[in-house]
């Protein structure tokens, strides 16, 4: 029993010894000073436990000391982990003060109970050991260990936001003081679950404080203290996401449940059960271990919590957003992208894809060190459905496809990351790729933030992009609207001229015949002058379109061989070849006319002298009845299909750019949808849907069918 005080006597003369050095660098090492109070709970503590040791006849009332110090222990740690950082936050030093304060109040409190009521905490056992009387026993246990804890999540933080060369300086301090709070933690735990203390306890105390106060001592010959001050800074969620928390309040219930288990069934069931917990633990960690995503998140989890970011994100967002601040239109937001992720990212290829409303398909265009563009993608391809479906970045290597659409599409950009564009509502307006680092470095969870953030924020802005081009184009409209009545009242004028000529030309006619021909000439002339001026008269006073159940059920084909009638004397007339068995579609038969008339003319124009075909048909896919114009012209670009049903944009040097717009408006007016289909040297096909009275579905039912539409033989 005599030697099993010699460690404690060892603490006490280190300790002694570290607190005269700090007291002798008192002038050079302020902070220094602030573990002179841990050095003196410690000689109280183990000097206390050594007398315990060698007077066993006495050991209640040395080891009441010993407890009060035991108590106080983890508030001098604290007074040294505040003294080493400042706490971010304005709001929360107030609350660590409130913590501490009432840290400082239990402690106090419960010293007094040991003190002045010891007969009510402990009491001496037949075998000579300390036995701690429930509940005050498990009361001060358990404050020490969740003091400790507290304590611990400090000290671990401080470790993890510190840098070098500051890091190398404190970290044997650091460890050695975490130390010393593990094992006091592991004696509190031991307390709370088998409330004994006997001389062995000292004995084992003393050797690991021994060890931690080595560390100290060898932390403290080469820490400079005067460049610690204010270079240390943890986050005000230390104590509410500590690493130690989880850990020990973990090891806490399993360990309290294994004791519950143990004094319930006798020790042969408990080592058995545990023997299966073990085992059970182990398959669950390989398990996590082998676990891709859970690694994954594992990886998020720590990056948010526990490390330092590589980014200072005040400085990047100034950055971004005078990157974005001076553009004017949707191309110079994509150059500067592009120009943001090339220098922020040493990624040798970097690619930008933006989809297409007229094809619905998603191109390439823009692109660092990539010789030329690849194919378009369609809405089927397998990168699409993870960028849908994620805010975040993905690895490529995550996207579980081997066909060959795909593997060609990692050849032509190398992609590594894959970056999703889109709005609140998750609809996808682009993306961008990153391949490797060039430096061999790959991306972590830091990147996937900054790149989530900035392209969340490019989204935005082509969004009001979009609403100010959809603004532009109504105040042209407007001002389209208003000229057309200027228009109207002159159209008024010739239709009264030839209605008049019309009733007085039998009068004054020679030839019967011609007269006959020429009044139904003029009369059905009139008759178009006069309903176009109804029309235009009644958008100009409301452009709301006439409700849908006012329009009549009519046939596609019937008005098809109608506009085609009509075309006489082209060059290239169109073949049209109808299908079998349409359903009536509710659509206003003008509307379709001009359609037709108007895709048959551009197709005409588009092949100009050259000799082409122009194919029309129809046919009925699901919930749709389907209308192609096919033509074997030159066919567009990408950059022509881009804007091909905007407004005033037009690649004729005569045009006004408002016809395919119109095709579009009208098409959409009676419910349908319009796509074009166009590579260059290949020709042009305009697919036209319109949804038929034959089905109750659903008019997303439609959206489905168009995407789904595969070209007739």
């Amino acid at each position: 029993m005599k030697l099993g005080g010699l460690p404690s006597l060892a603490v006490v003369m280190l300790a002694m010894g570290l607190a005269a050095v700090l007291i002798a660098k008192r002038g050079k090492a302020s902070l220094g000073v602030k573990l002179l109070p841990a050095m003196g709970v410690l000689i109280w503590i183990h000097g206390f436990n050594g007398l315990s040791v060698m007077n066993p006849e006495d050991v209640l009332r040395w080891h009441k000391f010993a407890l009060v110090g035991e108590l106080l222990f983890p508030l001098t740690l604290g007074f040294v982990a505040r003294a080493f950082c400042t706490v971010s936050g304005d709001a929360v030093p107030d609350r660590g003060h409130w913590l501490w304060r009432g840290m400082l109040g239990t402690a106090c409190v419960f010293s007094a109970v040991i003190l002045f009521g010891s007969t009510h905490v402990m009491e001496k056992s037949s075998q000579g050991e300390v036995v701690f009387v429930q509940p005050w026993g498990e009361f001060i246990w358990g404050v020490i260990l969740l003091m400790l804890v507290v304590i611990l999540a400090q000290f671990e933080h401080i470790l993890r936001a510190v840098r070098d060369p500051l890091r190398y300086q404190l970290k044997f301090v650091l460890i050695g003081l975490g130390g010393l709070a593990g094992m006091a933690t592991v004696q509190a735990c031991q307390g709370l679950l088998d409330p004994i203390w006997n001389p062995t306890f000292a004995w084992i105390s003393g050797a690991t404080t021994l060890i931690s106060l080595m560390l100290v001592g060898f932390g403290l010959g080469r820490w400079r203290f005067h460049e610690i001050n204010n270079k240390i800074q943890v986050s005000h969620r230390a104590l509410f996401a500590s690493l130690t928390v989880m850990l020990v309040g973990g090891y806490f219930i399993v360990v309290g449940l294994l004791s519950e288990i143990m004094q319930q069934t006798g020790w042969e069931l408990s080592r058995v059960f545990l023997t299966v917990v073990v085992f059970l633990s182990l398959i669950f960690f390989v398990t996590l271990n082998f676990s891709r995503l859970t690694r994954l998140k594992m990886q998020q989890f720590f990056a948010r919590h526990f490390l330092r970011s590589k980014y200072d994100y005040r400085d990047k967002w100034l950055e971004v957003t005078q990157t974005f601040s001076s553009c004017r239109e949707v191309q110079e937001l994509w150059d500067r992208y592009l120009l943001w992720l090339s220098q922020t990212f040493v990624a040798p290829r970097i690619t930008i894809w933006k989809r297409f409303e007229a094809d619905e398909q998603f191109h390439q265009i823009r692109s660092v060190n990539t010789d030329s563009y690849p194919s378009p993608i369609t809405q089927s391809h397998p990168v699409l459905g993870p960028l849908a479906r994620s805010p975040e970045p993905i690895f490529a290597t995550t996207v579980t496809s081997h066909s060959e659409e795909f593997l060609d599409f990692i050849r032509a950009t190398q992609a590594l990351v894959c970056v999703p564009i889109s709005c609140a509502e998750g609809h996808l307006l682009g993306f961008s790729t990153l391949s490797q680092d060039q430096h061999g470095r790959g991306y972590d969870h830091d990147d996937f933030d900054l790149l989530r953030v900035v392209s969340h924020h490019v989204a935005m802005l082509l969004l009001q992009f979009h609403l100010q081009e959809a603004q532009t184009a109504s105040a042209k409209w407007e001002v389209v609207h208003k000229f057309s009545g200027f228009y109207l009242h002159d159209l008024k004028n010739l239709a009264s001229n030839l209605s008049m000529v019309a009733q007085n030309a039998d009068q004054y006619g020679q030839d019967p015949e011609f007269q006959d021909s020429a009044m139904r000439t003029v009369k059905n002339t009139s008759q178009r002058i006069m309903d176009l001026m109804s029309k235009l008269a009644i958008q100009a006073r409301d452009p709301l379109l006439v409700n849908r159940e006012q329009v009549p059920l009519v046939d596609v084909n019937e008005l098809i061989f109608k506009v085609i009638e009509g075309i006489g004397g082209m060059d290239c007339p169109p073949r049209f070849t109808p299908g079998q068995n349409l359903p009536a579609v509710r659509i206003q038969e003008e509307s379709v006319n001009q359609l037709v008339l108007n895709l048959v003319l551009n197709a005409q124009q588009a092949m100009g002298d050259q000799q082409g075909m122009i194919d029309i048909f129809t046919f009925c896919k699901g919930d749709s009845v389907f209308l192609v114009v096919e033509d074997t012209g030159p066919g567009m670009s990408a950059d022509q299909i881009e804007y091909l049903f905007e407004p005033f944009r037009s690649s004729k040097k005569s045009g006004l750019g408002v016809g395919l717009f119109q095709c579009k408006r009208m098409v959409e007016d009676q419910k349908g949808r319009i796509r074009v289909e166009s590579r260059v040297g290949q020709g042009t096909k305009i697919i036209v849907s319109f949804p038929h009275e034959n089905t109750d579905k659903k008019e997303d039912r439609v959206l489905v069918a168009v995407r789904s539409l595969q070209t007739p033989d």
